[in-house]
C-alpha cells in the first residue's frame, strides 16, 4: 500500500516537472508558428456572437464559407465555456487537457485495460505528437479527437454486450456531433450499422 502511495506522488512529481517544460517548449512553438487566430476567432465570438475581421481559411468576412468543409459547431463549445469562465490564452489549453482526461477516464472505465495495455496506449499516444501540440492550442482538433476516441470505445463497448444500449445512443450522439463539426464523419455511420447487424449474424465482423 506504501509503495503504491509513493509510485503515485513520484508519478505525479515527475509528470509536473516534464510537464512544464514540455508544455513551455510547444507553447513558444505555437505562439511562434500559429499565431493566436482561432483564439481570437473565439475571443470575437464569445463578445460579439461572431468572429470579426479577417479569419478562417480563405481569410475573408464571410461567415459562411470561410472554414472550407468545417463549421463553426466545433467552436460552440469553446465559445460555450468562455461565456461560462471567462477567455484568454490559458483557456482552451486547460478546456483541452479536460476533455482529454475524460475521454481516457470513459476509456479506462468502459474498457478496463490491463496494465501492459495500459502502458501501451501510452506510449503510443505520446509518440503521435501533434496531440500534445493540438492541447496548447484553441483548434478544435483536441475535442475532435477525444470525441472520435469515445465514439471509438462506445462502439467496442457495444460489440461486447449488445444489450447495453446506452453505449451504441453514445456513439450515435459522437457520431452526430462529429458530422456537425465536419460533414466527412458521417462516413463512419457504416461502422454503427455493422455493429448493430452483428447480432442478427447479418454481418460477420
Amino acid at each position: 500500500m506504501l509503495m503504491d502511495i509513493l509510485y503515485v506522488v513520484l508519478g505525479i512529481i515527475v509528470g509536473i516537472i516534464i510537464g512544464f517544460f514540455v508544455a513551455r517548449h510547444f507553447m513558444k512553438k505555437q505562439i511562434t508558428e500559429n499565431p493566436p487566430i482561432n483564439e481570437k476567432m473565439i475571443e470575437a465570438m464569445i463578445q460579439y456572437g461572431k468572429p470579426l475581421g479577417y479569419y478562417g481559411y480563405n481569410e475573408s468576412h464571410a461567415i459562411v464559407g470561410n472554414l472550407g468543409g468545417w463549421s463553426f459547431v466545433m467552436l460552440y463549445p469553446f465559445v460555450a465555456i468562455g461565456k461560462l469562465v471567462g477567455w484568454n490564452y490559458m483557456t482552451p489549453i486547460v478546456i483541452n487537457l479536460v476533455f482529454w482526461i475524460i475521454g481516457f477516464a470513459i476509456m479506462t472505465l468502459a474498457l478496463k485495460p490491463t496494465l501492459p495495455a495500459q502502458a501501451f496506449i501510452s506510449i503510443a499516444w505520446l509518440c503521435f505528437s501533434v496531440n500534445i501540440r493540438y492541447i496548447f492550442s484553441a483548434t478544435p482538433e483536441a475535442l475532435i479527437t477525444v470525441m472520435f476516441l469515445i465514439f471509438a470505445v462506445a462502439v467496442i463497448r457495444y460489440c461486447r454486450n449488445t444489450r447495453a444500449i446506452g453505449w451504441l445512443i453514445l456513439a450515435d450522439v459522437m457520431i452526430v456531433g462529429l458530422t456537425l463539426m465536419r460533414g466527412y464523419y458521417i462516413l463512419f455511420i457504416v461502422v454503427v450499422i455493422a455493429v448493430m447487424f452483428k447480432e442478427s449474424r447479418k454481418i460477420d465482423l
